[in-house]
């Protein structure tokens, strides 16, 4: 009878040990999937950081570009402007001298 007990005692033991040796692993397992988790979500993350400043230098640059082509336009139509007064005071002064 007593070694019966004891038998018992022992494997409720070892029913108690490998249970709790399996809790250990399983919440051991769950804490690696959690850092998994974060890990992936951080690269997922700062790869949508790198995208959003990619995208706002190709649109700061497209912006500058724009300005640039802006101003030659202005630039070059200043000088239209410029070439046809001076044509228009070339001209009036030949009319001038014409009448005269």
């Amino acid at each position: 009878e007593e070694e019966r007990r004891e038998q018992l005692l022992r494997r409720e033991e070892e029913k108690r040990r490998v249970q709790e040796e399996e809790r250990r692993e399983q919440e051991e397992e769950r804490r690696e999937q959690q850092l998994r988790r974060e890990e992936e979500k951080r690269r997922e993350q700062e790869e949508e950081r790198r995208e959003q400043q990619l995208r706002r230098e190709e649109e700061e640059e497209e912006l500058e570009q724009q300005l640039r082509r802006e101003q030659e336009e202005e630039r070059l139509k200043q000088d239209e402007e410029k070439r046809e007064r001076q044509l228009r005071r070339q001209q009036e002064e030949e009319r001038r001298e014409q009448q005269l």
